[in-house]
């Protein structure tokens, strides 16, 4: 199970537009690009476009610059950040979001549409 699922309680559906999946993935696609990933890895991994990882990086700059108005999203993303820096002090050798598996070989070019969540790097 991810990090994201763990604060949730469930998967992260693809296609859901349910506000807190919405910013799940948000978190997710600025974690990856923040740990070195291209566009177009993370929206492999994700079952995005590159486009769509660039709208959801901005989108939580946004939150992170203007974090008074995003209190609720703050608060989850420090959860996030504070699940990442555990493991990352046990020293662990997994992915930095905790996707699952082992990065793909992101030229794959696997999308995951078809089951309605987020493909983790072992299914690719």
């Amino acid at each position: 199970m991810g990090y994201m699922e763990e604060i949730l309680g469930e998967p992260i559906p693809v296609k859901s537009r349910e506000v807190r999946f919405v910013w799940a993935r948000t978190m997710v696609a600025y974690q990856l690009t923040q740990e070195g990933y291209t566009t177009e890895e993370a929206g492999r991994m994700m079952g995005k476009t590159h486009s769509d990882i660039i709208h959801l990086r901005n989108k939580m700059q946004d939150a992170l610059d203007y974090s008074y108005a995003y209190k609720d999203i703050i608060d989850i993303w420090k959860q996030f950040q504070k699940l990442i820096d555990h493991d990352i002090h046990k020293g662990t050798t997994e992915n930095p979001v905790r996707l699952g598996g082992e990065f793909p070989d992101c030229s794959q070019g696997a999308m995951g549409e078809e089951s309605g969540e987020i493909r983790t790097p072992g299914d690719l």
